[in-house]
Order: structure tokens, then C-alpha cells, then sequence
């Protein structure tokens, strides 16, 4: 039995900034359990949101909902972040044989600290720390800090020195312990010329550095030292080299705390306890509601002012959809009502627009106070007309005023000057006008339809007191006749590329991106940084526009997944993950290997119908034709197991058959698998510990040494893992995974680097190979 990890349970701060400030484990009862649940049960079903369940000693109240007696931040709240992570292993300082690596700095001049073979205690390198010009008393350092992944507490370092003889007085010499955030203290040995142990512990603060220092208190020229077999560890254990193994961190989970609930198992006051659950970010996603992709987009951009125009036939205002409760735009001037619900806007986001006709009403909304700051700002639009004039959006009574010049060219007027866009918009199509505007007397950018021109400097702007569409504060009434839509006015400038990347998003709705690039712009609608995305390259190139109004991220996510025939995921470290459709059969090497006698015995081998597959129908898009893929000699067999692959999203015909055609080819019969496999993981090496810690979702999995029964020419099974779910407590630790065969996703991959390296699992390449869709 190896042992139990250490664990590490954090929470964020109030804001959930990211930190993990709060170091919570020393409350967790692992006799109680904690419990993790990652995945899917089968590669055909979705991804569910990844769970924590564990539970909380609250004696004193600090786990209620809304108390402050923890110091956490401020009141606790729901919601609240909390990460979870586990140790496999004992020592934190990585490579402590100095094999491969080093560390370590000079503190002065000429000091040299380097890996060094004239000395070792394990292996060949050791660390050499030799004294130059420098007059400090340490001449060589290594800041740990880092390295202290337990948080705040008592941890202990064991390690060798080998001290020169050149330093005579004894005791004057060994490693220091300094830094902001430990009590210095000196560690002295009375040994030289030969290999000493020397171990301690310290108590770090959890903000401060850590460093380990080589010292020698009389700063003797041509000091010489060497160290080696460096342990550090969390706790006072003290361990020797001879006795610890690398640890190796993972972080298990990280997610939204959904629960603060009080129990008191024993009927009294005298000891409560907080058992919680907490989801991942996936949940949050999945309870958001899309909006069009224009407005999605827009919003990326966070807009004080933001005005769709398309409201149902009949209104009389217009809708102000920011989320920060401005007024809406009413009824100004003279003549006809503005026709609302009739007008076609840019077509890809399921709305009307706004109808104005020259000498009748227009929108305004007056005595506003929304301010931007001293910096820049930007208004953008959209529009359609075969007029030459007429105004379209001024600002702050005509201070800013984008109109049609009378030649049919978008014009911008201001305080500072008048810029006039080439490009004749008079054609009835819709057209995307982003007016940037910097106080101070910078000069902006006008852009029409992505492109840009030289624009007049504005100065002393810094709010927005009035807003009038499709008329100007000097006109009785309209003075513009088409149809206008999607007026936001932003706090900053809408710089480059974002004015292009309105426009495509009016003009085709990003039709014909590829896949990575719809489920990254899907994620982000969901407030996923790009650098929270961890995202494979796309196979499939093309993706149709498809309205995602009224969707979730996660079901238009999954829609796009499903048709590049990959899987995504939240990871233990809360990152965003999407793998492509090669990404399961390009793992030529196991992720984890395990014998049969290391599975639970309840874990059973199954060959069932469930997902087969042997007529399949699938279209392209939302106007594809729609096609069958069908295997007569599986359907002879075992009669129809169909599948509807309708409204792939894929760019054409063939790429929707292909994958029906996958789909048949490789489901048509069933695939042995293990749907719930189980290991005890106290019962593995480390080596298998740190394994299995590693294995993520579509890893692949093999499992030899099964008994005869199983069948086949050979006596192992190649799986991929699905999902799982992870459980430990104080005397146990269990890894119960959902598994599918790996020869389902297996595949040759043409052009592929490792292409000759994949024979051994897929046999030799002929007419009977399936190449990857």
C-alpha cells in the first residue's frame, strides 16, 4: 500500500479573482469523504458538469452562509470559488538530486553556484556552491517559495551537504533558512571533506518567501560547498532521500461552491458541521441564455448604451438591453411613428429593425447622465437605406452626428472636423459603422463595414446626456429614411479587428469558420477568457451560421463538438478544453497501464448493443440533404440500431455523409469495453498513483494480464476514459472510471507525423482501413 495524497482545499477571495488566498483544509473530514465527479458515461453522451462534495468541521460558525468569522474575504458567500488538490508523493523540490537541473543563484560577484560531478551523494550531479569576490555570508540561494503547495504551515527539509575543509572553524558553516516568510536559522555541520545530513522544519506564513541559502558565517575566501539529495516536504516528517518520491500536485477541481448548509450530528451546538456541494463552471454556462450573435458580440464589449430596434410591431420605445437599466428611446418630433417589427435587420440575429422615413418621427432619449471617463468612446451600428442624406445616430445634441453626406457616404460630424468614409452604402444592403472617438484632442477612427478612415478629434467628452436615431437634435423630425438596428455607444474604442468582426457577424454570422473558432467564440459569450481555452486545432474547417438566440453555451457548444466529432470539457484547474476528432486516435502510447489483478473484481467486461449504430442519417446545416449511411450486414443480423445526425454542423454534403458513414463503420458492431472500471489506488506503486492523478478525459487506458476468458488474440484491453469518479477518505482512496474502446476512435490519420507508429494497435494499411473523417 503506497499511501494516501496529501490534499489541499482553498478558497478564492470574495471576488473570485483566481488567487485561492484561503487555505480551508485543516476543516475538511476526510473521514467523511471527499468526492469527485468528472465526464460522461459513454463517448456518445455530453459531458456533464464536473462536482465536490466534501464536508466541513463548523464549530464556530465559519462555514455558515454569510459569515465573516473565517476572515475569507468578507461574508461567505454562495458561489464562492474552491479548489481541491491532491499529492501523490513526499518531496516538492523537483529534480533534488540535481540530475537535470538547478536552481540555485549567486548572491555576490563572482559566486558560482552550478551542478558540479565532483562530488555526489545520489546519482552523478550534485550542486556546487563556490565562494568568488562576493563578502556576503551566503553565497549561493534557492527561493522555494513556490515550491510550498500546501499553504501556510509547518514543512520540513532534508538534505546533505559536503563542507571544504578550507572552512576550519567548525559550526560556522551549512545551509541558512532565510526569507520574509520564515524565522531565519542557521544549520550547521561539524563535517568536511565527507557528506553530512542535515534536516529541520519551519513554519512558513503563507506570504512571505522561503529561500535556502548555502552560508558560512566567516565569509572564508575559496569556501566550497556541495549539496545534494534535497527533500522537501509538507509536515515535520523530516523525510530521508532514500525514503520519499517526487510529488507530483494535480488539481482535482475547481468550481463554484453551491451551498453552505449546518448540520449538528450529535443534536448540540457543541459541534456542527457543513457538509457542501459544489459544479463547475460548465453549470454556469449551461444556465446562461444566448442571445444573436451580434448582440453576443457587442457585449463582449460591455456597452453603457445598447439599443436592438427590434421591437414588436406596434412599440412605441425602444428597449435599452445593456443590463445597466438606462432609459429606453422614445417617440421625438413630428409626423408618422417609427415602424417597429417590420424592417429586416442584418439577418443573422433573428430580429427586425427600426423603420424611419424622411420628415416623420425618429428616437431620443434626453437628459440622460451615462458617463464614459476622460477616455475614449466609440457608437456602432447598423443600417440599410438607398437614400443619398439623412442623419442616422447623433450624440449629446449634434457634439457627435454620423449621417450620409448627400453622395450616399458615411460622414461623421464633431466639434473637431468632419471625416467622410469612400465607400457608397446607398444599396440597400446593411452596412456595420463603428465611430471611435478619444477625448483630449486625440484623433479616432471611423470604420464602414470593417474598414477604416481618419477620423476628427473630439475633446472634453465624458458623458452622454443625449442620444437621438435616425434624426439630429436640429431637426423637427426624421431625416433619414431605412432601417436601423443595434445601436450601442461603448466607454472606450472599438479598435481593430473588432469593427471587422461586427461586420462579418452581420454580414454571415461567422458562417464558414472553423469549429475551434465557433467554440471559442461560444465560450467567451459565456465570460471564458481566451487564456482560460485550451483549444486543439480544428478538423473540421467549415462551420455553417446557426442561430443560437434562446440556446445555452453548452448546448450550441455541444452541437459544434458533436459535429467536429471531438468532446470538451472543464479540467481540474477550471481551464476550458476541446479536442479535436484525431485527438483519441493519435495517442500512439498509453496513458496509464494497469494489470487485471489491480482492478476492482466488480469491474466486468460487456460487449452489449447499446451503442451500436448501423443506419444513420445526417444532413448538413439547416439545408443540407439529408443522407443515409447503413451496414446491411449488421442490420441482417441484428435488425435497425438508427442514429439522426440531422443539422450537422459541417460545411457541405460530403462531410455530413462521411460521418454518418464513420458513424457505421465503427459501431456496427459492438466494441468490448469496461463501462465501470475500478481501481483502489492505495494499492498501487506511485508511479501508477501519479498515472492515474495525470489521466484526463480521452486519455487512453490499457489493462493486461486478463484471463482467457475475455477472448481475442491477445490478453489486454485498450480503453479511453470517459469520466470518472474519485473518492477518498481517511483510510481509503478509489477511482471508479466510465471507459470505451479505444479501437472505436482509433484511425489512420493521413499526414500525420506518427502515421507508420500506429501499425502496432492498427495493423497493416489496406482497403480495409478506416481513415479518419
Amino acid at each position: 500500500m503506497t499511501g494516501l495524497p496529501a490534499i489541499t482545499v482553498r478558497l478564492d477571495d470574495a471576488s473570485n479573482g483566481g488567487t485561492f488566498p484561503y487555505d480551508i483544509t485543516q476543516y475538511v473530514r476526510l473521514a467523511d469523504g471527499v468526492k469527485v465527479q468528472r465526464g460522461r458515461g459513454d463517448e456518445f453522451s455530453e459531458v456533464q458538469p464536473s462536482t465536490l462534495n466534501l464536508t466541513l468541521e463548523n464549530i464556530d460558525g465559519r462555514f455558515t452562509l454569510g459569515s465573516t468569522v473565517g476572515g475569507y474575504g468578507g461574508a461567505l458567500n454562495t458561489d464562492r470559488q474552491i479548489q481541491f488538490k491532491a499529492t501523490v508523493g513526499r518531496n516538492l523540490y523537483p529534480d533534488g538530486s540535481f540530475e537535470t537541473s538547478e536552481s540555485w543563484v549567486a548572491q555576490s560577484g563572482s559566486d558560482n553556484p552550478a551542478r558540479d560531478t565532483a562530488q555526489a551523494y545520489v546519482g552523478t550531479y550534485s550542486l556546487k556552491c563556490s565562494r568568488g569576490a562576493g563578502t556576503a555570508n551566503t553565497y549561493g540561494s534557492h527561493t522555494i517559495t513556490s515550491l510550498l503547495t500546501a499553504g501556510a504551515g509547518t514543512y520540513s527539509v532534508n538534505l546533505r551537504v559536503w563542507i571544504s575543509s578550507v572552512i576550519t572553524n567548525v559550526g560556522t558553516a551549512g545551509i541558512r533558512l532565510g526569507g520574509t516568510g520564515v524565522t531565519a536559522a542557521n544549520f550547521t555541520s561539524t563535517v568536511r571533506d565527507g557528506w553530512a545530513n542535515l534536516a529541520f522544519t519551519f513554519v512558513w506564513n503563507g506570504v512571505g518567501t522561503v529561500s535556502l541559502q548555502a552560508w558560512d558565517s566567516l565569509i572564508t575566501a575559496g569556501a566550497l560547498m556541495y549539496v545534494d539529495a534535497v527533500v522537501v516536504e509538507a509536515g515535520s516528517l523530516m523525510t530521508a532521500w532514500e525514503d520519499s518520491s517526487p510529488a507530483v500536485t494535480t488539481t482535482r477541481f475547481t468550481g463554484f461552491v453551491q451551498n453552505w448548509p449546518v448540520e449538528w450530528p450529535n443534536g448540540s451546538d457543541l459541534f456542527a458541521l457543513a457538509p457542501i456541494g459544489a459544479v463547475d463552471r460548465m453549470a454556469r454556462m449551461a444556465r446562461k441564455t444566448l442571445r444573436s450573435v451580434i448582440e453576443e458580440e457587442f457585449l463582449l464589449d460591455a456597452p453603457r448604451l445598447y439599443f436592438t430596434l427590434g421591437d414588436p410591431a406596434g412599440a412605441t420605445t425602444a428597449g435599452e438591453s445593456s443590463g445597466n437599466g438606462r432609459p429606453p428611446l422614445a417617440l421625438a418630433g413630428s409626423g408618422s411613428a417609427v415602424v417597429f417589427g417590420n424592417a429586416t435587420g442584418p439577418g443573422t440575429d433573428g430580429l427586425t429593425a427600426a423603420q424611419f422615413t424622411s420628415g416623420q418621427k425618429y428616437l431620443a432619449a434626453t437628459n440622460m447622465s451615462v458617463p464614459l471617463g476622460a477616455g475614449p468612446m466609440a457608437v456602432a451600428f447598423y443600417f440599410s437605406t438607398t437614400a443619398t442624406s439623412g442623419d442616422l445616430v447623433s450624440i449629446n445634441d449634434d457634439a457627435i452626428v454620423v449621417q450620409l453626406d448627400g453622395a450616399g457616404h458615411v460622414r461623421m460630424v464633431t466639434s473637431g472636423g468632419t471625416v467622410t468614409s469612400s465607400a457608397v452604402v446607398n444599396d440597400g444592403a446593411t452596412h456595420c459603422v463603428v465611430a471611435n472617438l478619444v477625448g483630449g484632442g486625440s484623433s479616432g477612427v471611423l470604420y464602414v463595414d470593417g474598414v477604416s478612415s481618419g477620423a476628427p478629434a473630439l475633446s472634453g467628452l465624458t458623458s452622454v446626456t443625449s442620444v437621438r436615431v435616425g434624426g439630429a437634435a436640429g431637426s423637427a423630425a426624421a431625416t433619414f429614411t431605412g432601417a436601423i438596428a443595434h445601436v450601442a455607444l461603448f466607454p472606450a474604442s472599438v479598435i481593430s479587428p473588432r469593427p471587422a468582426t461586427y461586420y462579418t457577424a452581420g454580414l454571415t454570422g461567422f458562417a464558414g469558420e472553423t469549429s475551434t473558432a465557433r467554440i471559442a467564440r461560444l465560450a467567451s459569450y459565456s465570460g471564458v477568457a481566451s487564456g482560460d481555452q485550451v483549444l486543439e486545432a480544428a478538423v473540421s474547417l467549415s462551420t455553417p451560421f446557426v442561430e443560437i438566440s434562446g440556446s445555452s453555451p453548452v448546448a450550441a457548444i455541444n452541437a459544434v463538438a458533436q459535429a467536429e466529432g471531438g468532446v470538451w470539457f472543464i479540467r481540474g484547474d477550471g481551464k476550458f478544453v476541446a479536442q479535436n476528432r484525431q485527438h483519441r486516435a493519435l495517442q500512439v502510447v498509453p496513458d496509464l497501464g494497469i494489470s487485471n489483478n489491480e482492478v476492482d473484481p466488480s469491474s466486468r467486461v460487456v460487449a452489449d448493443m447499446q451503442l451500436v449504430q448501423n443506419v444513420v442519417t445526417a444532413s448538413a446545416g439547416s439545408n443540407g440533404a439529408t443522407q443515409t449511411a447503413a451496414s446491411s450486414t449488421s442490420r441482417g443480423m441484428h435488425g435497425d440500431y438508427p442514429q439522426d445526425l440531422s443539422g450537422l454542423l459541417v460545411g457541405s454534403d460530403q462531410a455530413a455523409l462521411d460521418a454518418a458513414q464513420w458513424r457505421v463503420a465503427k459501431y456496427g458492431e459492438p466494441f468490448k469495453r469496461i463501462p465501470d472500471l475500478g481501481l483502489d489506488l492505495l494499492t498501487l506503486t506511485a508511479a501508477q498513483q501519479t498515472s492515474a492523478m495525470a489521466v484526463e478525459i480521452s486519455d487512453r487506458l490499457q489493462l493486461s494480464g486478463l484471463p482467457s476468458q475475455v477472448g481475442g488474440v491477445v490478453n489486454w484491453l485498450d480503453l479511453i476514459v470517459e469520466g470518472w469518479t474519485e473518492s477518498l477518505s481517511a483510510d481509503s482512496w478509489d477511482w471508479q472510471a466510465n471507459t470505451s474502446n479505444f479501437a472505436a476512435a482509433s484511425a489512420w490519420v493521413l499526414e500525420d507525423g506518427g502515421f507508420g507508429s500506429l501499425a502496432g494497435s492498427l495493423g497493416v494499411l489496406d482497403v480495409t482501413t478506416i481513415l479518419s473523417y
